[in-house]
Formats: structure tokens, C-alpha cells, sequence
């Protein structure tokens, strides 16, 4: 892929997260993806691999937790 494919799935995967937390009340998600925003205008943390799998930890519980009270609703 692409370099601005790759950015542009990115957004997209942050955009949503943060609509979706919006919803649901998430404080903290929306707050580790904007401070993960923030550090990658400083650097590319996704290149080091503490940094994905941070990343991925992080969005991917939090993704589940909204997910879950969205279907309990």
C-alpha cells in the first residue's frame, strides 16, 4: 500500500474510535488517541515496536469495552 493509503486508513481508525467513544462516554479512549495524535506529530512511534503494541493494546481493549456497552444497550 500506499504511504497516503496507509495515513488515510489511520484517520479513518481514529476518527471512528473517537465518534464511537463520544457515544458511549469513553473519556479514557478518547484521551490515549489524542495523546497518541499528539506524540506522532513529534515522532513515528508505530516504527518501534513498543509503540505498536501499546497502540494496538490500548485501542483494541477499549475498542471491545464500547463495543460491549454499546450491545447492552
Amino acid at each position: 500500500m500506499e504511504e497516503f493509503q496507509v495515513l488515510l486508513l489511520l484517520l479513518y481508525m481514529v476518527i471512528k474510535n473517537i465518534i464511537i467513544s463520544w457515544q458511549n462516554k469513553n473519556q479514557v479512549l478518547i484521551l490515549i488517541l489524542t495523546f497518541y495524535c499528539i506524540s506522532m506529530l513529534a515522532e513515528n512511534i508505530l516504527e518501534r515496536e513498543n509503540g505498536v503494541i501499546f497502540f494496538s493494546i490500548f485501542i483494541n481493549f477499549f475498542a471491545l469495552k464500547n463495543l460491549y456497552e454499546s450491545e447492552k444497550e
